[in-house]
């Protein structure tokens, strides 16, 4: 079996992007939109009791499967519980969370035509050690992308709480978390690193280095596997259009210097580290007014948010739904003896 590709990273950094780039050059390896599996279910697995029992294991079954079809972008292949609690035990070694999502994609992706799979859901660097333990021929890529960019695109997205410190501490987090993460996997030769700018500046080198990583030859695919979007994806707009070679630096004409300065307060030591230059020779301060001010703004901003999530959960939004989904997975929750 080939070994299945996950991707570490943020959101607004081309996950999509290297998602769709490597699905159409490469002839082995799948690429889904995210049913954002471990994120889901990792932490939530000993609410289901002894996966030893079927009716247990069948429970996660059916709410991983769950995660496939109330989806703004379902699978298109139909799988049913029972069959795959019986090719699950065939294949796989023991029941796990992580097996199962492992099983689960490379199914689909056989159902596809492909050997393998690309896995970009998020919080994946939360995760690597449980796949790099369970699943030892997986391997990884870590895509990162300059903060500033970075925080200005999600300022950008439609329902986005507009609050740039925030934003800035989660990329901060994010990045410590797979700079972590990939400096313990690239010591076992199972990591590749790449920037956003790298990528869109030169693209079909970046994708061929990916190829010649995974052992795959580089090379158009025989048909381009697309996804099975319900629903208007706004971020997902220029997927269909060639490669932005410029989208970057854009944060010099639309941040005001005050905000970079915060932003490279708050990630210098990741940025720096990353090889992206501050606007600043040193470390900014940000001061206790503009956090209390901004947290005041950020409190208001969530307000209107949960409101507007709440009109889109009454018109049948498909995404809200899937939040409802979340709510209730492991419903049949076994308190332990």
């Amino acid at each position: 079996m080939v070994g299945p590709v996950y991707l570490l990273g943020s959101e607004r950094s081309g996950t999509n992007l290297l998602r769709k780039r490597l699905i159409e050059n490469q002839k082995v390896f799948y690429g889904p939109s995210p049913a954002h599996f471990l994120s889901s279910l990792f932490y939530r697995e000993p609410y289901y009791g002894d996966l030893h029992d079927d009716s247990c294991f069948l429970a996660l079954i059916k709410d991983a499967l769950d995660l496939c079809y109330v989806h703004f972008s379902p699978w298109d292949v139909v799988l049913e519980p029972d069959a795959v609690k019986t090719g699950f035990d065939a294949r796989m070694p023991r029941r796990s969370s992580v097996l199962l999502a492992h099983y689960l994609m490379t199914i689909y992706a056989e159902a596809k035509g492909y050997s393998s799979y690309f896995c970009k859901d998020n919080f994946l660097y939360e995760f690597h050690e449980a796949i790099r333990r369970e699943i030892p021929e997986a391997r990884f890529l870590y895509l990162y992308r300059d903060p500033r960019d970075y925080v200005l695109s999600q300022l950008k997205r439609p329902d986005a709480l507009r609050d740039h410190l925030r934003m800035s501490r989660l990329w901060e987090y994010e990045q410590n978390k797979s700079i972590r993460a990939a400096h313990t996997l690239r010591a076992e030769g199972r990591c590749y690193s790449l920037s956003y700018e790298d990528l869109i500046q030169d693209e079909e080198r970046i994708i061929s280095e990916i190829c010649d990583f995974l052992g795959v030859e580089y090379g158009k695919a025989d048909a381009i596997a697309g996804d099975n979007i319900k629903v208007r994806v706004k971020e997902w707009e220029n997927l269909e259009k060639s490669t932005i070679k410029s989208n970057f630096g854009k944060y010099r004409q639309e941040l005001a210097p005050a905000r970079v300065a915060q932003i490279e307060a708050i990630c210098w030591q990741p940025m720096r580290f990353l090889g992206y230059v501050p606007e600043n020779g040193s470390r900014p301060v940000i001061s206790a007014f503009t956090r209390l001010r901004v947290f005041g703004l950020a409190a208001a901003g969530w307000v209107l948010r949960m409101w507007w999530r709440n009109r889109r959960a009454a018109a049948g939004d498909p995404i809200v739904g899937r939040d409802r989904l979340l709510q209730r997975l492991a419903v049949n929750y076994r308190s332990p003896k």
